[in-house]
């Protein structure tokens, strides 16, 4: 696990008023938790200091500290905010952090490695896997459901992998684990 992985806590949706306050989605328990963790950054690594001045319709109303106008706050837009992994608490038994999963090893039910995790994302509906074939080094996206991947193990390093019946696992080319 990577403890410098940054964590999404949320994402700026929208500006809000006139004095460059804005919207942020929070993916946190609770939305006031976004700010429990210590300084937020975008995936540059650009810090962010918040204060959140109010709340509508699930979203917090933050003001930027260096932001002051519309304009300004607009251009923050789709901008992801997170921490380092090591500023999150330790998960329980069957809990982890979405980018723990970036860099498992994936595994067919023989145990035979068919590639690896490489990007983890949320396109809305649901988690998308992004893995790396080992027979040809291609990338594939799966949807992220207990169906395809029914066993994750952080702490050993991979995940289970149960293909559809319409991806063709080719059997030349893998190693096994």
């Amino acid at each position: 696990m990577n403890t410098d992985a940054l964590v999404i806590l949320g994402v700026i949706t929208a500006a809000h008023g006139v004095r460059g306050a804005v919207k942020i989605k929070p993916f946190t328990q609770t939305p006031d938790a976004i700010l429990r963790y210590g300084a937020l950054r975008d995936r540059t690594g650009r810090p962010y200091a918040l204060r959140i001045t109010g709340e509508a319709k699930g979203q917090l109303i933050c003001d930027i500290e260096g932001i002051a106008d519309r304009n300004a706050a607009e251009l923050l837009r789709g901008t992801e905010l997170g921490v380092s992994r090591s500023a999150l608490p330790d998960t329980h038994d069957d809990e982890f952090y979405i980018e723990d999963l970036t860099g498992l090893k994936v595994l067919l039910a023989d145990g035979s490695v068919y590639g690896r995790i490489t990007q983890v994302y949320n396109v809305g509906a649901g988690d998308i896997i992004d893995i790396t074939r080992a027979a040809d080094n291609k990338a594939e996206s799966l949807p992220f459901t207990d169906a395809l991947f029914p066993q994750i193990d952080i702490a050993a390093g991979h995940i289970t992998f149960c293909p559809p019946d319409y991806l063709i696992v080719e059997e030349e080319g893998r190693e096994q684990a």
